[in-house]
This record gives C-alpha cells, sequence and structure tokens, in this order.
C-alpha cells in the first residue's frame, strides 16, 4: 500500500510483535507504545534504527496470516520442542474446554445446527462460483435452526412428555444434518479434481460433521455417553482407580469430600507436577481463548 506505515518491515518481525503482543497480552495501540518505549523489545524485535510499525499496520497484517500458517508456525514449535526434550509423549494434557459441563441437549443440538449451517454455507458459496453445477437444494436454515432452539429450551425439562417430543425433535435434526452430509459428498464426487476448487476444507468439515452425527446418535438415542478426561466428567472414583492400572499418573482431583487415602493420593509430588503441568497448559489455552 502506498499509505500507511513505510518502513520495510518483515515477516520475522512482525512475528516477533505478535509473539510480545500474546505474552503482554496488550492491544495493538499499547504494544506500539511499550515497544516504542523499550530497549529491550526493539532489539528482541529487530527494529535497529527504523521507527516502530503503527498499530493499523499490525492490525492488518495479523488478520493476514491464514490458518495454515498458524498450523505450520505449530508444527515447527511442537517439533523444536521435541527436539529440546521439552515435551516427550510420556505426558499427555487432555483438557475438554469445548464444553462447560458434561455432554447435554443443548450441547449436542448446537452442534448439530452448527454442523448444519458450516456444510450449508460452503455448498453456497460453491454453487455460486459455478452455477452450472445445478444444485437443486433449498437448504431451509431457518427450519433447521428452529430445531435446534426447541431443544435448547425444553432439553432440560423433567417432564416426560416433553423429553418424549425432545427426543422426536432430535430425530428430525439428525435426519436433516445426515441429509447435507449426503449432499456434501455427492458434491465432493461431483467436483473430483477439477481445477478452481479446493475442496480440502469440505472433506474436513464433512470429517467433523460425522463425528458429531455419530455421538449425537449415540448419546440420544442409545445412551452412550463420550469419554471425557476432565474433573467434572466422571462419575465415581472408581473410574480413576480404573484409569490408574494403565496411566501411572492420573492427575484428576476427586470432587467433594477425601478420606485419608484420597488425601495422600493428591498430596505427593507426582500428583502435585500433573496439576502444575495442566496449570501451565490451561494458561496457554487461555491465551490463545483471549487472543485470536
Amino acid at each position: 500500500s502506498d499509505k500507511g506505515h513505510k518502513g520495510n518491515s518483515t515477516s520475522e518481525q512482525i512475528l516477533r510483535v505478535l509473539v510480545v503482543q500474546f505474552i503482554e497480552q496488550a492491544s495493538f495501540r499499547d504494544i506500539v507504545v511499550l515497544i516504542e518505549n523499550s530497549e529491550f523489545l526493539r532489539n528482541f524485535i529487530r527494529l535497529g534504527p527504523h521507527p516502530m510499525m503503527d498499530f493499523n499496520f499490525l492490525n492488518k497484517a495479523f488478520g493476514i496470516i491464514g490458518q495454515q500458517t498458524w498450523a505450520a508456525i505449530n508444527q515447527v514449535l511442537v517439533k523444536y520442542a521435541e527436539q529440546q526434550s521439552k515435551i516427550s509423549s510420556e505426558k499427555l494434557c487432555m483438557d475438554t474446554t469445548v464444553y462447560e459441563a458434561n455432554i447435554h441437549y443443548p450441547t449436542d443440538s448446537s452442534l448439530l445446527w452448527d454442523s448444519f449451517r458450516t456444510l450449508a454455507g460452503l455448498l453456497c458459496a460453491i454453487g455460486r462460483k459455478n452455477p452450472r453445477l445445478c444444485f437443486q437444494h433449498r437448504f431451509h436454515d431457518k427450519k433447521v435452526k428452529k430445531l435446534a432452539y426447541f431443544i435448547a429450551r425444553n432439553g432440560a425439562s423433567p417432564k416426560k412428555g416433553m423429553q418424549r417430543w425432545v427426543k422426536a425433535i432430535y430425530h428430525t435434526l439428525i435426519d436433516r444434518v445426515g441429509w447435507i452430509a449426503r449432499i456434501t459428498r455427492e458434491v465432493l464426487i461431483t467436483l473430483g479434481n477439477q481445477a478452481g476448487y479446493d475442496t480440502n476444507l469440505l472433506r474436513h468439515y464433512l470429517s467433523l460433521v460425522e463425528k458429531i452425527i455419530d455421538q449425537a446418535e449415540k448419546r440420544v438415542f442409545q445412551g452412550v455417553m463420550p469419554p471425557a478426561a476432565d474433573k467434572g466428567f466422571y462419575e465415581s472414583m472408581t473410574q480413576i482407580v480404573a484409569m490408574e492400572e494403565t496411566i501411572t499418573t492420573v492427575s484428576i482431583g476427586k470432587k467433594g469430600r477425601r478420606n485419608e487415602q484420597q488425601e495422600q493420593r493428591e498430596s505427593c509430588e507426582a500428583f502435585k507436577e500433573g496439576q502444575r503441568f495442566r496449570a501451565g497448559c490451561e494458561d496457554s489455552i487461555s491465551i490463545l481463548k483471549t487472543s485470536l
């Protein structure tokens, strides 16, 4: 652009600025002032005698970085951490940040609605790009949204009659999502490897949608709850004991009061180390959630 920032900033410098922003948890305006007034940060950014980038430039530069680039950066960092023995397969941090509570009716219904909405949007974009493909489908997004909202409002009702009605609505909702998943598979077969179409995103979401449908069907109609590894997801200490038969250290605390044996279990150094490890991961997750 012939307006705005006039410096010759490199990709590395921009990335270093974003690293500082993630660590400091500051806005683009504040981070510009912070770096400009810090000799240490100016050296870290490698500005030299050049002026600091303005916040509008940083905002635009951050918006240009795509999802694939972030994935590539993550892979580089993971590989480096493995080489430096910072991480290993001996420790595995599992966190269920998608859910605020155990799996319940509104959560599954919202996932199904998101599945329908996402696939419908991608299919409509492909249809607009090439009308000759003639996708003769009306997706009726609003009707599907009403189904999901009905479940969200009434899923926790204690009335047996309402629960039967919710299950019937679930059946309709799952059928609609399954229908659009079948259309998506047909579109992928039709497009094949035609030039001008990137079907990777469509394939990616289709695989996720199929998992969501399978999870909802098992939970709603078969009563099979999906496994989880968070403190709020286990039913009793029996499950923890069973996990400890195959896992050396299960750093999941007991809910409620503890007896003497349970107090000793949670006061050992291995358990505390696991909790510290988890706390660091939670902090990193929090930074990502508030920054991206």
